[in-house]
């Protein structure tokens, strides 16, 4: 391990008693020594690089899978710890200490070929006037994402561009709007941004894209397709967040589905612009038991497509 020129961090903590959550704040001032500067905070934070949690609790124990689900890196303690990346229940501020100062300088730097090899939402430029070019291999298409429009080129099979979508390899120019409508002619008709990728969300097993935030996530709108194209098992979770900003991990467990499952349907809904940043958080449910009396609605709904919701059938 060799030492760093200067890090800034955020470590996260989650389902920590008092002893260790002040243990963990002496063994971040200890970093400083180190030239780590790292910051403090609760989870889930966005931009978080390590979280330390407690195996010994529920919330704990939801939090490093959604954690681990997210890539952010997990110092764990728990009573029956394994060795495998955890500490045993009760480690000293010194042991914290040692295992943060591993996880966050010998963490892998970021690869700037690989963040340019993001799937196709990930590499659109949004920003008002502009139109992304993307291209991967023979495979091409614009899009105007402040306008929420693609244009595919003329004669590419709409299938072939859904499957190709949430690969990467996409090289991206931008051209203005004007620009565009000169050589408008190379494309075809337009089509919504936001139905292609709902579209491409259902045809593929793979997520449209990275989940960039892991704040609590609610839905500001359905989206732009029609029931039937909507696989039955995602109208539960999606009902849910219309109501509600709602964690993965808590989501996951109450519509009883696979945390990544969950994640393709988070996912769909960040890039294709129906995620509703304005709603505040501070009633998102992460651990919270539902409440019968006011998802009476979603019960319902579960019960139609043979599902269960909050953790027991009805």
């Amino acid at each position: 391990m060799s030492t760093p020129v200067y890090i800034r961090a955020t470590i996260a903590s989650a389902g920590l008693d008092l002893l260790h959550a002040t243990r963990l704040k002496v063994a971040c001032s200890l970093l400083m020594a180190e030239k780590v500067d790292a910051a403090l905070a609760d989870w889930p934070h966005p931009g978080a690089g390590v979280l330390v949690t407690s195996l010994d609790t529920p919330w704990g124990v939801s939090a490093a899978a959604e954690a681990q689900a997210g890539g952010v890196r997990v110092l764990a303690l728990s009573r029956d710890a394994s060795g495998n990346g955890q500490l045993r229940h009760g480690a000293t501020v010194r042991e914290i200490f040692e295992h943060l100062l591993a996880l966050l300088v010998d963490a892998p730097q970021a690869d700037p070929d690989a963040l340019a090899a993001g799937t196709l939402v990930e590499r659109l430029v949004r920003e008002p006037g502009v139109v992304s070019l993307l291209r991967q291999g023979d495979i091409r298409v614009a899009v105007d994402a402040g306008a929420g429009d693609l244009y595919p080129a003329h004669g590419l099979d709409p299938a072939r561009l859904l499957r190709a979508s949430v690969d990467g390899g996409w090289d991206v120019a931008t051209v203005a709007r004007a620009e565009f409508d000169a050589a408008r002619d190379a494309y075809g008709d337009a089509t919504g941004l936001e139905a292609f990728v709902w579209r491409a969300a259902v045809a593929s097993t793979a997520p449209v894209g990275a989940v960039t935030s892991l704040r609590p996530m609610a839905l500001s709108g359905w989206p732009a397709l029609d029931a039937c194209a909507v696989p039955a098992h995602w109208l539960l979770p999606l009902a849910c967040m219309m109501r509600a900003p709602w964690q993965a991990s808590a989501l996951a467990q109450a519509c009883d589905l696979p945390i990544d499952e969950i994640t393709r349907i988070m996912a769909a809904v960040q890039h294709s612009g129906l995620r509703d940043n304005a709603r505040s958080t501070r009633d998102a449910r992460v651990h919270t038991p539902v409440k019968r009396s006011t998802d009476g609605v979603l019960r319902r709904l579960a019960r139609r497509f043979g599902m269960h919701f909050g953790g027991a059938r009805d």
